[in-house]
């Protein structure tokens, strides 16, 4: 194991903090300028050597036995390139706990993921050659989890749902009451991009070509399990958000 630490320009201690563990041969760190998530990922994953990669933001929490639980479900799913985990989702200085209230889904997901992002960074392990086919764009300010994972999801990669809460996730108090321009604009920008690669899907569908057979049976595989299932108009897949949940609890 590795442990990859980015600073992306904080000013709390933490250099202060990591001179503890520094002297592990295990433990990279470098500090970069604030230049963003995206950015910060993308730096880390140059330095990272392992086979799968784990993500964990700064202020949530890997529960004991996560990464060995998903590692050996990993290696048992050999078609799987990504693996997540269900979470809970917690009010930083609060009590307040909540259960990630999302459904989830394993297999092929993009018909799924491209309405709406029901995966937390903070829950995934995946291949480490999957950064071949998309990176986090440097250009979004938020969303670029559900960005990167649309293309993924998008390019056919298998994802794994393993169903124990293997995470703890942070709810900043004043996420509840910032200004929310930023996050909607680019949750649009997302939700255009989600639409954009649907529709080029669709455009490959056809029966003269292996790759549109292919898409043609995605399609109706998609379709009939959506109709199994109620999705998208059953009320399980319109729920709040976490974050509005624990403003409320």
């Amino acid at each position: 194991m590795e442990i990859v630490i980015v600073n992306d320009g904080s000013t709390d201690n933490l250099e202060d903090v990591l001179r503890l563990y520094l002297w592990d041969e295990r433990v990279k760190y470098i500090a970069t300028e604030n230049r963003g998530i995206s950015h910060a990922i993308n730096t880390g994953l140059k330095l990272a050597t392992g086979e799968y990669i784990c993500f964990l933001h700064a202020d949530d929490i890997f529960l004991p036995g996560k990464i060995k639980r998903q590692l050996s479900s990993m290696e048992r799913a050999s078609r799987s390139g990504v693996s997540y985990t269900d979470a809970s989702y917690f009010l930083e200085g609060t009590s307040r706990v909540v259960k990630s209230p999302y459904v989830h889904f394993s297999g092929d997901i993009f018909y799924f993921i491209k309405r709406n992002n029901f995966i937390h960074m903070s829950t995934v392990m995946l291949r480490r050659d999957l950064f071949e086919i998309a990176i986090f764009d440097e250009s979004l300010a938020c969303h670029e989890d559900w960005d990167f994972l649309l293309k993924l999801s998008a390019a056919g990669i298998r994802f794994q749902y393993v169903d124990e809460i293997l995470s703890n996730i942070s709810v900043h108090p004043k996420m509840l009451s910032s200004n929310t321009q930023v996050m909607d604009a680019t949750r649009s920008e997302v939700g255009l991009r989600a639409r954009r690669l649907w529709k080029a899907f669709k455009s490959d569908i056809s029966p003269f070509s292996a790759k549109g057979i292919s898409n043609l049976k995605r399609y109706a595989a998609f379709k009939i399990y959506a109709l199994t299932i109620g999705f998208p108009n059953s009320a399980k897949f319109n729920i709040e958000a976490p974050s509005a949940l624990l403003a409320r609890s």
